[in-house]
């Protein structure tokens, strides 16, 4: 992801809407990307997610204790 355009300097109004058409964008790819993996396969994407929220639980458990 490209850097925020800083807001003390003058920046072209092309360049601001580049740099939000990009996050924007990026966030809509990924998001379909999720969307065609658990279209195609179902069992895969579930299985991702699953092991992503795993991988997070000792680190809550550790914290706790």
């Amino acid at each position: 992801m490209r850097e925020k355009p800083d807001q003390s300097t003058s920046v072209p109004w092309w360049y601001k809407l580049s740099w939000l058409l990009s996050d924007w964008l990026q966030k809509v790819l990924i998001g379909v990307g999720w969307l065609i993996l658990l279209l195609v396969r179902p069992g895969r994407a579930i299985g991702l997610l699953v092991s992503e929220k795993r991988n997070r639980q000792p680190l809550d458990a550790e914290e706790e204790a």
